[in-house]
């Protein structure tokens, strides 16, 4: 990891955007994540419901992520 950010999380209350920012965060979720999802501005929607969950697994995958950008 090498203290690199892999994604950016911005969290808007109801949907959060989880945007890819590496190449192995690229491969995270074609891995991880449904193929529709829905994608806005280069990054993901989550429901605001999941995205501990999805943050949490990402953590376990040993790659990293940034908040509040």
């Amino acid at each position: 990891m090498g203290g690199s950010i892999d994604f950016n999380l911005a969290d808007f209350d109801t949907v959060a955007l989880l945007t890819p920012v590496t190449h192995a965060a690229d491969e995270w979720v074609a891995g991880h994540l449904p193929s529709d999802l829905i994608r806005w501005g280069g990054g993901i929607a989550i429901d605001a419901r999941n995205v501990a969950q999805v943050v949490q697994r990402i953590g376990e995958s040993g790659l990293s992520v940034e908040t509040g950008y």
